[in-house]
């Protein structure tokens, strides 16, 4: 906002496209930032030492030139003529755009552009000051790409899981003359079945969620948590 207060002032001569005023392009070579002002046509007519920097082009070999052009400038997430229309109501538009540097290589600037007029406040130009965010856009998309990796990776290990349980299921309830229950570390049962099941006076599928001591007597829990907890650990062998 400071910025755009503070570059409203300058403006074009609208008969002959060249500054009325160069007092401030003294201040603008001091700025890190790229500030270009062009005309209507998009024509380059003043290009300080930040856009040099950042884009590789000389003031020589900008000036006078498309600025869209020029540095093949694409908007992020937006159009143009969209950024024309919110530019027409606000006379503000600040977004993120791609560019091409004279090397070639892309550069993304974070943009805020507002109008320059002339004495008959007519608008004749644009005022652009762009800030090199290359880095911070790259590091963003390294991590969305790891995000995505990641869910992608979890999806995955979500699919497997299923694809056990299902296994698992299947096998414990086909298990030949004889019952297999699977308990988690609350040795509540996830899974109780097996073709010797039409022998307990209850259906596996009941027992499913509910712990250990629910179902069993007291020594038999306490005779069998041990190899349980053992088991859960890893232990082969107890």
């Amino acid at each position: 906002a400071e910025l755009k207060t503070l570059y409203q002032s300058v403006y074009f001569d609208g008969e002959h496209s060249n500054l009325i005023t160069h007092a401030h392009e003294p201040f603008f070579e001091h700025v890190s930032d790229a500030v270009v002002l062009y005309n209507l046509d998009f024509i380059i007519k003043s290009w300080n030492q930040g856009a040099t920097d950042i884009y590789g082009f000389p003031k020589a070999e900008a000036i006078g030139q498309n600025f869209r052009d020029l540095l093949t400038s694409t908007p992020l997430d937006t159009t143009w003529g969209d950024i024309e229309i919110l530019f027409q109501k606000t006379g503000y538009w600040n977004g993120e755009i791609s560019h091409r540097h004279k090397d070639g290589r892309e550069i993304i600037t974070e943009t805020a552009i507002s109008p320059l007029f002339n004495e008959d406040k007519l608008r004749v130009g644009v005022l652009s000051i762009q800030r090199d965010i290359t880095q911070r856009h790259l590091h963003k998309k390294r991590l969305e790409q790891r995000i995505q990796d990641r869910t992608h990776e979890l999806e995955e290990m979500n699919l497997q899981l299923i694809k056990s349980q299902q296994w698992y299921e299947a096998l414990i309830r086909n298990f030949p003359n004889g019952i297999v229950g699977l308990v988690n570390h609350d040795l509540r049962f996830e899974i109780m079945g097996g073709t010797g099941e039409i022998n307990l006076p209850y259906r596996g599928d009941d027992l499913v969620g509910r712990k250990l001591s629910d179902i069993m007597p007291p020594e038999v829990v306490k005779r069998d948590e041990p190899y349980l907890r053992a088991a859960l650990k890893g232990e082969t062998h107890v």
